[in-house]
């Protein structure tokens, strides 16, 4: 492939043009039959900064009288200057906003002027009135200008009015060429002028037209942007130096060019930055699982470009902070039946129909109903699977429910979303949940902990969730049950990342009220997240997971520990049960009960003082089996199972399981406990007891608790200090005697007897 000119092309009308009012360039020619106001060349001047012209640096640039300038200080006087393509191989580094043979008119001059402070500069280089060589009236007075920008290296093109209704054809000598070339090969980025001006590239070739001048009106700007172009020499790594034009990889500041390649550039790692992006016809740019693309200008497509995952686990992402309307494709893996899967689109216009029958998609059928639905809240229940064509687009974010018939991608094609969704309507008629879904080709950020400047659980979206509910709850197929992302840790797993949605990924919220309530996602919410890593329980903060198991269903609640919490609700931190299967369902109360069913509660380290009310839906006869998993709990943070029902403490530290027959007596939140105190007896201390009788209080609690080795059956009395039985009661071997006691604070004595000891113990009871 010939190398070509390293630069976009863009253009924009309506632009100011302002005459600049140095003093007149100086130019020469080194043969007295020709002028220097027709065929001038200046001698070599000072830029002013270091320009980069096709990654070369240059200080120096002469000007000609014909209309263009030259970067190659060596650039020499030539009788052929007049030509508008002269030699090709002369011509190198030219740049040339208008060039003809032309001579300047009377009065009129070039002269140059740099402009801004250090680090900002723009030399300003104006043709001002000038004419053709035919035109012996002055007829035109051409006026344009040629703008080299520091830092940016863009090169600009300005037109000012020629003050004519002439037809420059009619006086062209050679034919006008419009653009720029550089020193690799003789290939010329020649620009055509028109409604919508277009550039090819040329050999020794003119390219004026008829009706030119009707397209180079005042105000008229072509900008030409430094692109790094994309070659495929040696694989189809983007971080190959030479499969890049020069060996020179994008930066944060170069616009990238991906062409038509017989090698395409697949990006699998992070870190791939570039300015503008733009795909030409047959170019084709891949962003699989792992890879990062950030286009901090905009993208043009007019390829295929493709933002793919290798699993469940590790998706592509690209981020575009400026404009595009480019059309790209989506692709997400999941698993296949019987695995549903909550799902959104990042593209607009993408069909639901053609999306659900395409055959690549793999999408289950029951009879004729595919497997693609919506949620509809009023009726807490899933939409109709269509069976025809409902003449719907996936909306922008908006979540759905998907199943493919085997693992593999759903694939999504239409218009990059590039937008904020705002004031997604959310609503409470029913149970308030509401089916919402990530719109971007990126991850969003959930959480406090999440980059990025904005996050769905900000305080304008959690005014208006249920703030029991205000977590974002994601359908997990391995377990079978809703995981749940807040600024707990929430409850991860596998394919879910704690602190952020991915890119395809849809999710629940619940509503506050039905009172025109709404939800946003915002493009400050982008972020890279491509490897969704096995985010264990292990948050930080002291947890407990406790699992309930019955037959084939399983169900999990957390507790965790941290001194910012309360035992009250912790907005955004404390997460609601969302029940996906309401026949088997472990959770807590909170300690101070609002009557909610808790999927994650989160309280302050007080350890001695708490019990938290467990509660369990199951049904009559299954036999339930209780395990806890611990991740940073200190020494004195123990696990016990109360059950009041059997009236036993069960430890379930190192392995410990408990196990029992579900009765209609656990149908509440009453009969079932978590201690955290070291101080609660399991069945585990009765043994371990030197003295036949050992007492416990937990005034926080109000009982006392009496263990006991002995055989034989004995007495508790509490006394207080005037001698008066306050309770009495009797108590067996074992750690299943707690006496209930809501006396005032004071001292009080403790006596136990039967037929072999009568034990006393003073007790301090405090509030």
């Amino acid at each position: 492939m010939k190398a070509q000119p390293l630069y976009t092309f863009s253009y924009s009308t309506g632009n100011t043009y302002d005459t600049l009012n140095t003093p007149p360039i100086e130019l020469f020619v080194n043969d007295i039959e020709y002028d220097a106001w027709d065929d001038g060349l200046s001698e070599a001047l000072p830029i002013g900064f270091t320009f980069i012209y096709n990654y070369k640096p240059y200080t120096k640039f002469k000007v000609c009288a014909n209309g263009f300038i030259s970067l190659d200080e060596n650039f020499g006087w030539n009788e052929d200057l007049f030509w508008n393509y002269f030699e090709s191989a002369y011509r190198k580094l030219v740049i040339a906003p208008l060039w003809d043979d032309f001579i300047i008119n009377d009065g009129g001059s070039i002269r140059y002027q740099l402009t801004g402070s250090a680090g900002n500069r723009i030399l300003k280089i104006e043709f001002n009135d000038l004419t053709f060589w035919l035109d012996e009236n002055e007829r035109f007075h051409l006026k344009f200008q040629v703008w080299l920008y520091e830092g940016t290296n863009v090169i600009e093109f300005r037109y000012g009015d020629d003050e004519s209704v002439n037809s420059w054809w009619s006086f062209s000598d050679a034919g006008i060429n419009i653009g720029l070339n550089d020193e690799r090969d003789y290939s010329f980025m020649s620009i055509t002028p028109g409604p919508e001006p277009t550039y090819s590239f040329t050999v020794d070739k003119e390219i004026g037209f008829t009706n030119m001048e009707d397209y180079i009106n005042d105000g008229l700007l072509y900008r030409f942007t430094p692109t790094t172009r994309w070659i495929g020499l040696t694989d189809d790594d983007w971080f190959t130096k030479s499969n890049w034009e020069l060996d020179t990889i994008p930066s944060a500041f170069d616009n990238a060019l991906i062409p038509d390649s017989a090698v395409n550039p697949v990006i699998n790692t992070s870190g791939v930055i570039c300015k503008n992006l733009t795909v030409e016809p047959g170019g084709n740019l891949t962003i699989t699982g792992g890879g990062e693309l950030t286009v901090n200008g905009n993208l043009v497509n007019q390829g295929t470009v493709t933002v793919s995952s290798t699993s469940e686990s590790s998706s592509g992402s690209m981020i575009i902070k400026g404009e595009s309307e480019a059309t790209i494709n989506f692709e997400k893996y999941i698993s296949g039946d019987p695995n549903w899967h909550l799902i959104s689109s990042p593209v607009s216009g993408q069909d639901i129909w053609g999306w659900a029958t395409a055959t690549e998609n793999n999408i289950a059928t029951n009879s004729s109903e595919y497997a693609i639905t919506s949620y509809i809240e009023e009726n807490d229940n899933w939409d109709n699977y269509p069976s025809i064509d409902p003449g719907m687009n996936f909306t922008l974010g908006k979540g759905y429910s998907t199943l493919r018939e085997t693992s593999g991608y759903v694939s999504f094609s239409g218009q990059i979303n590039l937008s904020d969704i705002s004031n997604i309507p959310i609503s409470y008629v029913n149970k308030g949940w509401n089916l919402l879904g990530n719109p971007f080709t990126s991850s969003v950020a959930a959480t406090n902990a999440a980059s990025g400047t904005d996050r769905l659980l900000s305080d304008a979206n959690v005014e208006n969730m249920d703030p029991n509910f205000a977590g974002l709850y994601l359908w997990d197929p391995s377990s079978g049950q809703y995981v749940i992302i807040n600024n707990s840790g929430g409850t991860p797993d596998g394919t879910l990342n704690q602190d952020y949605i991915q890119a395809g990924q849809g999710f629940f919220v619940r509503a506050k009220d039905n009172s025109s309530r709404s939800f946003s996602i915002s493009k400050a919410m982008q972020a890279h997240q491509t490897s969704i890593p096995l985010k264990s329980e292990d948050n930080g903060w002291p947890t407990i997971k406790l699992t309930a198991t019955g037959g084939n269903s399983v169900s999990n609640t957390l507790v965790t520990f941290n001194a910012s919490m309360t035992t009250g609700l912790d907005v955004t931190y404390d997460a609601g049960m969302f029940k996906a299967n309401p026949d088997f369902v472990l959770y807590t109360r909170l300690v101070d009960d609002n009557g909610v069913d808790f999927s994650v509660q989160c309280l302050p380290p007080d350890y001695d003082n708490l019990v938290i009310p467990l509660g369990l839906d199951a049904q009559v006869g299954v036999e339930v089996n209780f395990t806890s998993a611990a991740f940073n709990l200190p020494e004195e943070c123990h696990i016990t199972i109360e059950d009041k029902v059997k009236g036993t403490f069960t430890s379930l530290k190192e392995g410990n399981e408990y196990s029992f027959v579900y009765t209609d007596e656990y149908k509440n939140s009453e009969k079932l406990f978590l201690h955290t105190s070291s101080n609660v007896a399991t069945s585990a201390d009765v043994v371990a007891l030197n003295n036949p009788f050992e007492i416990r209080t937990n005034t926080r609690q109000d009982y006392i608790q009496v263990i006991s080795t002995e055989e034989k059956p004995a007495r508790v009395n509490v006394i207080d200090i005037s001698g008066r039985i306050l309770i009495s009661e009797e108590i067996y071997k074992g750690n299943n005697n707690l006496i209930r006691f809501s006396g005032k604070p004071g001292v009080y004595i403790i006596n136990i007897k039967n037929e072999t000891y009568n034990h006393s113990r003073k007790i301090i009871w405090t509030k």
